[in-house]
Parts: structure tokens; C-alpha cells; sequence
């Protein structure tokens, strides 16, 4: 493998991490929250009840672990790359006595970023387009469980298989083709407002493409909205803080969002498959089965999965041009300041919101 092919594997890896890292994150989350908070302590009630407390605590253990040997590796990295370093003994500009930063020096430097106006409109660019797709994209395994009624394990793998391969082919073939053809800057940038572009219209797509059988069990109520609690189910007092975990009519004509609003007061098992018994909400045998009503809307599913596809793919080609630009707008002793600038912007308009 060449060294611009190898350097763009890297690339495409780093990249794909980041949407790793939050994955793992919400399952080291799950699973330390299911852990009760006093570890000496046996509660006489489940997670489901407010007064549930996990330990949130637990997972900066390991966290901190990894960090830890993650510093470790980080302290052997050279401060200069050996071709950085050649290079510099080969440039005249190296080859004047370094100067001794101040505060002043960094109060220049950051009125010069401020100034750049270029530099200035390509990080609010990434900023507010990372803002709106963040959202968008953590309930993504959501939208993909409610709308198409795919399990909460099988959205997950969706879209993390989807995502990260799309957006590592991007950034691959992107980096390919920028390293090959070296178009200017204003071409990369007008590159980058058309795949937004087309971003945003595929997101308003969305809203045409999925399953439309309206077999959720309720009424609409007078401000309209989606009324679950009936009086079939008025004996169970369904708690509005009960999550999303439908239930099917035995016969597959109904769908509940819960067993509390299907009105169910028992459950056992039936050949071994669990099942909910005496719902007063389940017209006929007054039995429910875990999970929603099938739906047969696998062509939408399959549309939506090219078009999500498509999207990553696109909007991941603009990461190259967007760092080339950046790079290339500031003056050589600014891009570190530069980098750290477009950092806390991410994080404190982005991430941490």
C-alpha cells in the first residue's frame, strides 16, 4: 500500500472513531445504569421505578484506564516528524533564531484568525451544519425502531454499519481525488455548499419515506394530540413516563405502546415465547405479543437505507476540502491556534448543547 493510500486508511479511521466513540459511550452508559447506585445494598424495585438510581459512576472507571494508556502512547509521539524535521533544516525559514512567544503574540494571532474572513465562514460552516445533523443523527436508531418497527439491536447495527462504512469511503476516495487532482480552494469550497445542500434536501425527504399503516392504538384529543390512555386501560394507570415498548394483538391488527396500555395484568409463556395475557385493551383472546405489529414496507426500507447511504457517502467527501481550506487560509505559525479555535467552536455551539 502506497503512503498517500495508507495515510488516507488512517484518515478514514480516525474519522470513523468518532462515531464510534459515542457508541460506545451510550453502551457503557446502559449498562452501568442498570447497576443500582449503593452496591451493598439489594432494592426491593426495578428499573422501572423512579426511584431507580444507577451507578453513572462506574463507567469513568474504565474510561479512565483507557485514557490513561492512550497518554502513555501519546508521550512517544515525536514532537517533529522526521520529514518535518528534514524539511525544516532544508528551509531557510527554520534557519532563523526562534522567537520567544508572549501573550501578546497569542492576542495578535487570535485577532488574525477573527479577521479571516475565510477561515471564519468555514468553521461556522462545519459548526451549524454539525449542529443540525447532531440531533438528527444521535436519534437515528430511534427513528429507524419506531418508523420501520425494527428492533432496538437492529437499528443500532444499521446505523452504525451504514454510517461508518459510507463515511469511511468518503473520506477515502475524497482524499484520493483531492490528492490527484489538486483543485483550487474556492473549488473545494463550492463543493462543500452543494453536498450540504443536497444534505438538507435528503433530510426533508425523509418525511415521505416510511411505513404509513396507523395501527397505534389511542385517539386523537382535542389539541391534537395522540391520546394513549383509554378506558380500557384506565384500571392499569399508565405512567406518561413509560418508555416506548409496543405489543401486537395476537392477531397483528393492533399495536399498543405499551403492555400497561394494552391493559395487560399478567405474562407468561406460550411454546416458549413470551407473551402478555388478560389485556382488556385486545379485543377477542385478550392476548398480546412483545414487539410491534409486522409490517410489510421493506421497499421503503430499502430506500431509505440508499438514500441515509447516499448522504454519508456525500457529505463525508467535503471533510478533505473543508481541512485543505482551513489549512490554507491562515499563515503557517497560526494553524495550531486555528485547529484549537475550530475545536472549542464544535464543542461549545455542537457537542456540548
Amino acid at each position: 500500500m502506497s503512503q498517500l493510500l495508507w495515510f488516507l486508511f488512517l484518515t478514514a479511521v480516525a474519522a470513523c472513531m468518532r462515531y464510534v466513540g459515542p457508541t460506545l459511550g451510550y453502551l457503557l452508559a446502559s449498562y452501568t445504569l442498570k447497576q443500582y447506585i449503593n452496591a451493598d445494598v439489594t432494592p426491593n424495585f426495578g428499573l422501572d421505578d423512579s426511584r431507580w438510581i444507577g451507578a453513572w459512576h462506574l463507567g469513568w472507571i474504565p474510561l479512565a484506564v483507557v485514557e490513561f494508556i492512550m497518554a502513555i502512547a501519546m508521550a512517544f509521539f515525536p514532537r517533529t516528524l522526521p520529514r518535518e524535521a528534514i524539511r525544516r533544516q532544508n528551509s531557510q525559514i527554520y534557519s532563523k533564531p526562534k522567537k520567544h512567544t508572549s501573550i501578546n503574540d497569542f492576542v495578535k494571532t487570535v485577532k488574525r484568525l477573527l479577521n479571516n474572513r475565510i477561515l471564519m465562514f468555514n468553521t461556522f460552516s462545519t459548526t451549524f451544519y454539525m449542529f443540525g445533523l447532531m440531533g438528527y443523527w444521535l436519534f437515528m436508531p430511534k427513528y429507524i425502531e419506531t418508523q420501520f418497527r425494527k428492533t432496538a439491536s437492529d437499528a443500532s447495527v444499521i446505523t452504525g454499519t451504514v454510517g461508518l462504512a459510507c463515511t469511511a469511503i468518503g473520506i477515502i476516495s475524497s482524499g484520493a481525488i483531492v490528492s490527484r487532482l489538486k483543485p483550487r480552494p474556492k473549488y473545494l469550497a463550492f463543493w462543500n455548499l452543494v453536498t450540504e445542500a443536497i444534505d438538507v434536501l435528503g433530510t426533508i425527504m425523509f418525511a415521505f419515506i416510511g411505513c404509513q399503516k396507523d395501527d397505534m392504538h389511542g385517539s386523537v384529543g382535542l389539541d391534537g394530540s395522540w391520546l394513549l390512555n383509554s378506558t380500557c386501560n384506565s384500571q392499569c394507570a399508565c405512567s406518561p413516563t413509560i418508555p416506548y415498548t409496543p405489543v401486537c394483538s395476537e392477531d397483528g391488527s393492533q399495536m399498543y405502546f405499551s403492555a400497561c396500555h394494552a391493559g395487560c395484568l399478567e405474562s407468561g409463556y406460550i411454546n416458549g415465547s413470551k407473551v402478555f395475557q388478560n389485556c382488556s385493551c385486545v379485543p377477542g383472546s385478550g392476548v398480546a405479543t412483545p414487539g410491534p405489529c409486522p409490517v410489510d414496507c421493506a421497499t421503503q426500507f430499502y430506500i431509505f437505507l440508499a438514500l441515509l447511504s447516499f448522504m454519508k457517502f456525500l457529505s463525508s467527501t467535503g471533510r478533505a476540502g473543508n481541512t485543505i481550506i482551513q489549512y490554507r487560509s491562515v499563515a503557517p505559525e497560526d494553524k495550531s491556534v486555528s485547529i484549537a479555535f475550530t475545536e472549542i467552536s464544535l464543542c461549545a455551539i455542537t457537542f456540548i448543547p
